[in-house]
């Protein structure tokens, strides 16, 4: 697990440190993507996704 940092309405030079790991976003659907991408499918569930795309 890892903060996420979004320093879309941060002013001046306020940030996170460079030594702490993170993951910074830019737009609120790079997270949904990130989320996506990292969840387990349940059995069938990839399968039935990429039929649904065909």
């Amino acid at each position: 697990m890892k903060p996420v940092w979004y320093p879309a309405y941060i002013e001046g030079n306020r940030g996170i440190a460079a030594d702490i790991p993170h993951i910074q976003i830019n737009d609120w659907m790079d997270l949904i993507g990130m989320l996506e991408d990292s969840t387990p499918k349940r059995a069938g569930e990839k399968e039935n996704e990429e039929a649904s795309k065909s």
